[in-house]
């Protein structure tokens, strides 16, 4: 291992082929790194992420998805296991893989790789999809349209065609209320419903390429390679800034993420990373050597990890005041620029050019930032390209009265996980619920009216994520009356 000390207090650690240990002071922390997979001499290794088992899947340039052992003891997929694909993967609450195979089809896999489903028709993907709010696939087609896939079997819902013939530019996103947004290579951005219906094109011209991301109060931040800039585009289709009337420096090279406070993290062509306000103004920039085309990502414990094409691995501790002591550099043996994802323990899995995949730790990180609203390179670590929960207030159930009786919304879900739950009765006869804030709370049914009918109660479930967006699901209990008392009834007559 050689260090090397410079005026950033930049630490440089040359990555062997073989697996070796890394180690570096970060803030007085210890850093560790592993060689987790080779994909082969000359073979790329595209963005990894993280599936629900800890499984970090990742694509390579040779058309493959393979599965590997975050624990470094190597793929789990066996021979003959690998899947041809031509997209990058987004992984369900499930543990499904849903990918573009190169049979032109979208391909739903189980966590060990058996496939689970094929599209019927043939329609040719490149771009990644997107993860709905109601369990919906969607994915771009080269055919011009935009579909929507049933998660359970494959079938398609429906399909949105966008301008004649113009392709779609930018994968999917979904955002508040399940709204699609799409680039088109009209020109514009688009926001489609989750019924397949337009709910608007962008009032400008943006050009949009690469994966936009959206924040908390529904603006979508937008890359324009034409334009050479980056779009706030307001969640009403109408542009917000663009930077190249702010920051006439910020050309973009990455997608953006978005913290908390509504900064935006963007990799640029001149090699920094900028951070920009809400505004559009310049708040802070971050130098390396090369291009940085690999989409930050932010953590919980305030730092920010990203690779540059100078080789180079990048930890900024946002936290720290004194520059030279809030970078901290590993220098790889090839380019970097895959964006990184990180795991719940904070590992980060970073693939660099010449394709390897290497986790490196600090012994104090944090995993992702839980209220940003879009804190790393399509949204999650499962890539699930959507930045709302999932509200699931369980199946509707017939009960006697008397009964105790759980609500159940453990079936709720949110990549970055649910900060909390609010039960509330909307109709029926009223009763009391153990705990209205919690995921399964419980009551007595209560007695049928006069007449002896059955009894309807109406529940509504509000499931807040960690950035303060909510999604709301209903459940109808039905109280009949118990077996008992029929019985009763009847030996009376």
């Amino acid at each position: 291992m050689r260090k090397k000390i410079g005026s950033q207090n930049v630490v440089y650690v040359y990555l062997a082929l073989l697996a070796i240990v890394l180690s570096a002071a970060v803030s007085g922390a210890e850093t560790q790194g592993t060689k987790l997979f080779d994909a082969g001499e000359g073979v790329k290794v595209f963005s990894p992420l993280i599936g629900t088992d800890g499984t970090i899947y990742v694509r390579t340039g040779a058309n493959y998805l393979y599965a590997v052992y975050a624990d470094g003891t190597g793929r789990k997929w066996g021979a003959g296991r690998e899947i041809s694909v031509s997209s990058d993967p987004a992984v369900g609450s499930d543990g499904t893989i849903y990918v573009a195979s190169s049979d032109k089809r979208l391909l739903a896999a189980k966590s060990d790789g058996a496939q689970k489903w094929k599209t019927s028709a043939e329609i040719i993907i490149s771009l990644a999809p997107a993860i709905g709010d109601d369990g919906s696939i969607y994915a771009a087609a080269q055919d011009n349209h935009l579909y929507a896939f049933n998660s359970q079997d494959g079938t398609q819902k429906w399909r949105y065609p966008v301008t004649g013939e113009i392709s779609i530019t930018t994968p999917p996103v979904v955002g508040a209320n399940g709204i699609i947004y799409i680039g088109s290579g009209d020109g514009y951005l688009y926001a489609v419903n989750s019924d397949g219906t337009l709910k608007w094109k962008s009032s400008t011209e943006i050009n949009p390429t690469l994966s936009p991301a959206i924040a908390a109060d529904g603006t979508i931040y937008v890359v324009s390679s034409k334009e050479n800039c980056l779009y706030a585009v307001n969640a009403n289709g109408t542009e917000k800034w663009r930077s190249s009337t702010s920051i006439e420096s910020l050309k973009p090279a990455s997608c953006p993420i978005v913290d908390k406070d509504g900064t935006v993290y963007i990799g640029a062509e001149d090699g920094y990373v900028y951070a920009v306000s809400s505004g559009g103004n310049e708040k802070a920039k971050y130098k390396t050597e090369a291009r940085v085309s690999s989409t930050p990502a932010i953590t919980e414990d305030s730092f920010l990890y990203f690779g540059s094409e100078d080789g180079s691995f990048y930890m900024v501790n946002l936290a720290e005041t004194n520059a030279d002591k809030q970078m901290t550099t590993y220098q790889a043996d090839a380019e970097l620029s895959a964006s990184p994802a990180v795991g719940d323990d904070g590992k980060i899995y970073i693939a660099s050019e010449n394709g390897i995949l290497w986790a490196i730790k600090r012994s104090s990180a944090k995993g992702l930032k839980k209220d940003a609203p879009w804190p790393m390179f399509r949204h999650d670590a499962r890539h699930t390209a959507r930045n709302t929960p999932i509200a699931d207030a369980g199946s509707d159930q017939t009960v006697n009265d008397g009964d105790t009786v759980t609500l159940n919304a453990s079936g709720s879900s949110d990549p970055l996980g649910i900060k909390s739950y609010k039960w509330a009765q909307t109709e029926g006869t009223t009763v009391t619920l153990s705990d209205a804030s919690s995921a399964k709370p419980t009551f007595t049914a209560p007695a049928l009216g006069t007449d002896g009918e059955e009894v309807k109660l109406t529940f509504r479930l509000t499931v807040n994520n960690n950035a303060d967006m909510e999604d709301i699901d209903t459940c109808v209990i039905t109280v009949e009356e118990s077996d008992s008392s029929c019985f009763i009834d009847a030996a009376a007559d």
